[in-house]
């Protein structure tokens, strides 16, 4: 793997870790608020606000992948602009497509990550609510 490659894959895994944060962070406020909510009028038991705190999170893990995932792209290689970082390397005979590979050898993963909560673990999330709530 070139420098550049290494280099952008680690700028873009460090940015969508701290948007995936920022984001999880935000979506546990309101589920706390929302769940505080139906624990003080009587809808769940105080020992459910936990688990349904999780699956809440679980449930929104796709979207907050995803947004991620754009934000780690595009707030690197936006940086790589601002900063002339991309000049130099283009430059220096790396071609625009070149840029393809690393942002596919990132996204690709998190992409199958996705499908995953998305096709088999969301499922299995929304029974074991639903047999929590009966």
């Amino acid at each position: 793997m070139r420098i550049h490659e290494r280099a952008t894959i680690r700028e873009m895994l460090v940015t969508a870790s701290y948007a995936l944060a920022g984001l999880a962070a935000i979506v546990v406020v309101t589920l706390i608020a929302r769940i505080f909510g139906r624990a003080a009028v009587g809808d769940i038991s105080t020992e459910a606000v936990l688990p349904f705190l999780g699956f809440g999170l679980f449930h929104m893990m796709p979207v907050l992948l995803s947004l991620s995932l754009f934000m780690g792209v595009f707030l690197t290689l936006n940086r790589f602009w601002r900063d002339s970082e991309m000049v130099v390397w283009l430059g220096s005979g790396l071609s625009h497509m070149g840029w393809l590979r690393p942002v596919l050898l990132f996204a690709v993963p998190v992409c199958l990550l996705i499908a995953l909560f998305s096709m088999v673990l969301l499922p299995w999330a929304a029974q074991k609510r639903i047999a929590y709530e009966g």
